[in-house]
């Protein structure tokens, strides 16, 4: 197992609601040489609404292949959930977690490693999936000149796309059409507390819910701030300082549509034609892991990972 070729501490990176925690966990391989070493953010997916840090089931094998053979350390950060929250607060918690990294992991890396290691905050890559990739845009639009390289993987990048914002009959992967009731009753019962930071993936129905019922940007918000391509409407002197954005999307996602990515990628080239991007369409592929089936078998992560290997290391072998 993957997980058990590292050393994982969980520490607080901040407290909302008068004390209670949002933790991340610091992820360093078990054979870490002495030396600085790049920093890899993971955030993770579920539509803001599901997941946690620490939910195996949802971090590709890749991410942590990738951390162990290269001497990276992992960072992955929970953060407050919709509904209960929104995107504001979710936002504010990537802020908060980004103050964290700049401010706090050197010295938690050093000891963990008994002053042996540090972190070369001058080389830092973040990636997410799905909501992980959106929250991973949203840090290169906030953090621009400080990050190397961002791994977007079929991302949440326009959530004002009808099969966000309006009601119908929506077959989103092999889910059911669930009852409206299903929302107002979670609501009701707050199984998970007032502001939850994790959720079972198992609760997934929520997340298809509010998509089916048009109810997300009711409980995600509309600040434009909250939506990559309308910051870059509103800043297009953010598109020339950017660092290599990598996304690939599959073409039959049905819980993500891809026209999100197309819109972003060609806003992003219409205001900087030298934009660092890498786009990949994944012919055919669904959301999550029949995408990571093809970025696999078709040689895209391999060919992709170099370049980003190449951003940190120089010349290296993923």
């Amino acid at each position: 197992m993957l997980l058990e070729s590292f050393f994982v501490k969980t520490v607080p990176y901040k407290e909302i609601d008068g004390g209670a925690p949002i933790f991340l966990d610091v992820m360093i391989p078990k054979h870490l040489s002495r030396n600085l070493h790049a920093v890899h953010i993971h955030l993770h997916g579920g539509f803001l609404v599901t997941g946690a840090r620490n939910n195996l089931d949802i971090i590709p094998p890749r991410i942590f292949s990738h951390t162990i053979q290269n001497d990276i350390i992992l960072v992955s950060p929970d953060y407050r959930l919709l509904p209960e929250s929104n995107g504001l607060d979710i936002h504010e918690d990537m802020k908060d977690m980004w103050i964290w990294i700049r401010q706090s992991l050197n010295r938690t890396v050093e000891s963990m490693t008994t002053g042996a290691s540090r972190v070369d905050l001058q080389k830092i890559v973040v990636s997410g999936e799905s909501a992980g990739g959106y929250l991973a845009l949203q840090l290169a639009l906030s953090h621009p000149t400080e990050i190397r390289a961002v791994i977007a993987s079929y991302p949440m990048v326009d959530m004002r796309h009808p099969h966000f914002s309006q009601a119908g009959q929506k077959q989103i992967g092999a889910y059911p059409q669930y009852p409206e009731t299903l929302i107002s009753e979670h609501l009701q019962q707050s199984p998970d507390g007032a502001n939850p930071t994790m959720r079972e993936f198992s609760r997934q129905s929520l997340s298809i819910a509010l998509m089916q019922h048009g109810r997300y940007l009711y409980f995600f918000g509309h600040d434009r701030e909250l939506f990559p391509i309308e910051r870059l409407e509103d800043d297009a002197s953010l598109a020339p300082t950017l660092p290599f954005i990598w996304i690939h999307h599959g073409t039959a996602d049905s819980e993500v549509p891809i026209d999100g990515s197309r819109k972003f990628v060609d806003l992003l080239k219409r205001q900087n034609p030298g934009a660092r991007i890498r786009y990949e369409e994944l012919v055919g592929a669904e959301h999550g892991i029949d995408s990571e089936m093809f970025l696999i078998r078709s040689g895209e992560w391999e060919r992709g990972i170099r370049v980003v290997n190449n951003l940190l290391f120089g010349e290296k072998e993923p």
